[in-house]
């Protein structure tokens, strides 16, 4: 009988205990039986390594040094690893019950496949609503005007993450949303898990997308630049360029917002207006706008109760 494929997953973390045994339970309780766990901290001041010498019998290893950062974490995992598929679960994340099995099931059903992704949740940190997100089928184009692939719920298979290469070192904040564009601009086929979800996503003023807009923002600019600097972009795809500049504005401002920052958000509808007035065709301009308006807690005083509503239902 042909065993199951290994999966790998690394966890990269820094002082972030107050989540990171959720997360670490989320992994060594899958009932996936070929699991293989790397945990990488950075050389936390918290009790990050108590937690993880209490499962340190449990994970294939452990480590908790200064790095170069998540991308360098998640790199050395990974060059650990020995998986057939490989994953990263940031430590404010967890997986859902099934995730890995899943995943898992995916692959060998569909070995044209190099990376797969599915539903997730997400939730305010100290709110039990939970909104489930189910991503479409995988298209590059949708892919440049947003990043709709919930990177917890991703898998890749070592072949792919060979052929598409490491985490670039130099992102801070749009390393997974550089790896999706460069493996779709090399031609890997991203396949899409149905069913319940893979992952819970964590929603909080400490992650680093919300911290910190302005990086954010540039960053993505960086990415996109390289992107259709790549001769392997069709020509089809080029004249997106600005528009799809203008939409990561967009997703800036939202996140700006969510955090209560509504001028800031404001700011960057203005940045996307100038990049192309086009981006008013867009509702998630408007969607924004209003959120603005409304000013980041009503803003999410509402997400929240309509989240709730929904789990009533």
């Amino acid at each position: 009988m042909i065993p199951r494929p290994l999966v790998s997953v690394v966890t990269p973390s820094y002082n972030q205990a107050q989540f990171l045994e959720e997360t670490v339970l989320s992994v060594l309780n899958q009932s996936y039986p070929r699991v293989q766990y790397h945990v990488l901290d950075g050389g936390s001041s918290d009790i990050s390594i108590d937690i993880l010498k209490r499962h340190s019998d449990r994970l294939a290893s452990w480590v908790s040094e200064k790095d170069k950062g998540q991308a360098d974490a998640i790199n050395r995992g990974w060059q650990k690893s020995s998986g057939d598929i490989l994953a990263y679960l940031n430590a404010d994340d967890q997986y859902k019950p099934g995730a890995i099995a899943a995943a898992a099931a995916y692959f060998e059903k569909y070995p044209e496949t190099g990376i797969v992704y599915g539903p997730c949740n997400s939730f305010f940190t100290g709110q039990p609503e939970e909104r489930t997100y189910s991503p479409p089928e995988f298209s590059l184009k949708r892919l440049l005007l947003e990043n709709f692939i919930p990177q917890p719920t991703v898998f890749i298979r070592r072949q792919a993450l060979e052929k598409i290469g490491m985490l670039d070192l130099s992102l801070r904040y749009c390393l997974d949303y550089d790896l999706w564009l460069r493996a779709a601009a090399k031609g890997v086929v991203f396949g899409r898990v149905e069913g319940p979800p893979l992952a819970r996503f964590r929603l909080w003023t400490g992650s680093k997308t919300s911290s910190d807009p302005e990086g954010w923002a540039k960053e993505r600019l960086q990415v996109l630049e390289q992107l259709f600097s790549d001769s392997s972009i069709s020509e089809k795809l080029r004249p997106l360029k600005s528009y799809a500049q203008a939409r990561g504005y967009v997703t800036v401002a939202y996140s700006a917002n969510l955090c209560g920052d509504s001028i800031s958000a404001r700011r960057y509808l203005k940045k996307a207006f100038g990049t192309t007035p086009a981006i008013v065709q867009d509702s998630q301009f408007w969607r924004v706008g209003g959120g603005s308006l409304l000013g980041g807690k009503t803003s999410r005083r509402l997400r929240r109760w309509a989240w709730s509503l929904k789990g009533q239902g």
